[in-house]
């Protein structure tokens, strides 16, 4: 992608609040296939705050959208004979991307009511594809988006999905609960149920009790780990809503772009009800403006502005091109919280007190912004170690960051983000001994570090109880072998492929992944696999190896794996997944450390991947 399109999650706060902008931008961008090719005559819909914009791809696969605001907006593509494409992120200025439709498949679900009796009649709401994007189907079927609803015999078939790729669908029937599935593997068929609802509804109007037409209705469930989004739903032309949920406890809020957002209500939705009604009232608009701007005086796109009262976050801004950006709050008092874009900092308080005192329109004016410094010093590793075998790392800031010492013992990184507090928390660890020392870099004062390394004690300690993935049993016993047909980063290419029985007298750190789950937390393991190979990769005692899901094209892999900047060897799992079966591999990404005698040892790391590894490498 090109441009200031800058990629980010759906927003689930609470009250995320709708996004105000000072200047209007436009969207351009190529649908293409798997190799490059251009898709003329494909639909593409661009969605922004559940309006739906709509265009064709010219000859060229180009298509264009003007006149958009700054914020959130996804962009949704499709051509029958191929599957369904898309990508999401932040319109902060005037952007070119690039949209790829794939193989198509089908993913079949079996819909069956909750005395598991086949059910004619439901639709597909919403589809999460491979993570990457979400469909909001119900908005785009009004635009021409294909809809799909289950027969007679409960078979509801979501077709045009990526081959051998992921979705999660919400599933919706007038008569029953709304159904949100877990991910599913596209391909098969699924059997699902759904369950007895309670029609939640009610009506949204404004300060003067007119209704209000298309607000977002936002339904959180709540949990014992706090408040997770339900459903949403948009409000008819005058103002009434009506969400389908399970029996339970949950609280609702509702937004629209010409008011300000409520404090979320609670309602309960007993078993055995039809119906539970609640109506919300919007609050009058009361508009801050700011502009975001470097120390030299340019403007800062990519900052985000969110308003915070009670503990809630109930707007939420981005600046633009210009450094503009504006939230849209009720009247009363709250703080504005700013968060710059990568590798920026706020000069002064990032969090600010603010009042409205009744007034329509605020500007707070200028707010400053400084590149983050870089992080450089001297380790000594002491006892005559090799001063150029020291890995150092950020210990607050995720993904974390981390550098190599040259031969003099120096390091540098280039900070990405602004860490809690304002101070970085560090560790520099030796590759090949017991020793290392944590270490604190304060921005503001910004001095290069000086550290000497001191001995520690391994921990090696058994794995926890409760670890996602359940492989106890096979610790002490001989780890399974691998199957995979296709491998990637051989060295050189036509060298066979790694294999446990070759690399016995190693200690082996093998990675269960999948590149489509390489996002947000996910990423975090392979950035520390990355650091750590950089350090370890001359050695003759151990090997890296990486596994990789086989819900994926051997394409798809290959780009996955550039994608991650993944250097050792890796290898696509067969058919049917063997190998993730053999180790009982449900969450990923998952390293297992197997000895020298090829037995897996670890598969519990907890932040102590390196002296783990260090810890089996002594034991010769």
């Amino acid at each position: 992608m090109k441009g200031p399109w800058l990629c980010a999650a759906r927003a689930a706060a609470i009250a995320a609040g709708p996004v105000m902008a000072s200047a209007a931008y436009d969207v351009a961008g190529i649908v293409q296939d798997s190799s490059g090719n251009a898709v003329p005559a494909a639909s593409v819909w661009l969605s922004q705050d559940r309006n739906v914009r709509v265009a064709t791809a010219n000859e060229r696969g180009r298509f264009e959208f003007d006149r958009l605001d700054v914020g959130p907006a996804t962009i949704v593509a499709f051509k029958d004979g191929f599957s369904v494409g898309g990508l999401e992120g932040q319109i902060v200025g005037t952007s070119n991307v690039y949209v790829t439709l794939f193989e198509p498949d089908t993913l079949t679900l079996k819909v069956l009511d909750p005395r598991a009796a086949p059910l004619a009649g439901a639709r597909v709401k919403g589809l999460q594809i491979n993570d990457a994007f979400f469909v909001d189907v119900d908005d785009l079927v009004g635009h021409g988006f294909p809809s799909e609803r289950s027969g007679e015999d409960g078979m509801l078939h979501i077709p045009h999905m990526p081959k051998d790729g992921f979705v999660r669908p919400i599933v919706a029937h007038r008569d029953f609960a709304e159904y949100r599935s877990p991910t599913l593997p596209v391909g098969e068929t699924v059997p699902i149920r759904l369950g007895d609802g309670v029609k939640l509804r009610g009506r949204v109007r404004n300060s003067a009790g007119a209704g209000v037409a298309r607000a977002r209705v936002s339904v959180f469930r709540a949990t014992g780990g706090g408040q997770t989004e339900f459903a949403e739903v948009l409000t008819g032309p005058e103002g009434f809503y009506t969400a389908s949920v399970p029996p339970g406890d949950y609280y609702v809020t509702a937004r629209h772009l010409d008011h300000a957002i409520p404090d979320a209500r609670s309602i309960t939705c007993p078993a055995g009800t039809e119906e539970a009604i609640l109506d919300i009232a919007l609050l009058p608009p009361h508009r801050i403006s700011g502009r975001a701007l470097t120390q030299a005086g340019e403007p800062l796109a990519g900052v985000r502005a969110s308003y915070i009262a009670r503990g809630t976050v109930f707007a939420e801004a981005w600046s633009d091109v210009l450094g503009n950006f504006r939230l849209t709050v009720s009247d009363g008092s709250g703080t504005i919280s700013l968060s710059p874009p990568r590798r920026f900092c706020v000069v002064g308080d990032a969090d600010i007190e603010f009042e409205t005192r009744g007034a329509e329109d605020l500007d707070m004016g200028e707010v400053r912004f400084t590149p983050l410094p870089e992080i450089s010093g001297t380790i000594d590793p002491g006892d005559n170690a090799a001063k150029d075998r020291v890995l150092v790392s950020t210990r607050n800031i995720n993904p974390p960051q981390w550098a190599v010492t040259d031969p003099e013992g120096r390091f540098s990184i280039a900070l990405e983000f602004m860490p809690p507090g304002g101070a970085v928390e560090l560790r520099a660890e030796h590759a090949d001994r017991f020793m290392r020392a944590d270490m604190e870099f304060s921005i503001p004062k910004a001095k290069p570090l000086e550290s000497r390394l001191k001995a520690f004690e391994p921990d090696i300690r058994a794995a926890r109880e409760g670890m996602p993935n359940k492989l106890g049993h096979l610790v002490g016993d001989p780890a399974p072998e691998w199957s995979c047909g296709d491998w990637y980063n051989l060295t050189p290419p036509n060298e066979p492929p790694p294999s446990l029985a070759s690399l016995r007298g190693k200690v082996v750190v093998l990675t269960f992944w999948g590149g489509f789950a390489n996002i947000g937390s996910s990423s975090y393991p392979m950035e520390e696999l990355r650091a750590l190979y950089s350090l370890l990769r001359s050695s003759t005692d151990m090997a890296f190896v990486g596994i990789h899901d086989a819900g994926v094209t051997v394409e798809e892999a290959a780009q996955y794996v550039a994608d991650a900047r993944l250097e050792f060897p890796v290898g696509r799992d067969a058919e049917g997944s063997p190998t993730f079966d053999q180790y009982s591999i449900n969450v990923i990404p998952q390293t297992v450390l197997i000895d020298r005698e090829g037995r897996l040892a670890h598969f519990d790391l907890d932040g102590r991947l390196l002296e783990l590894i260090k810890d089996l490498v002594r034991r010769k």
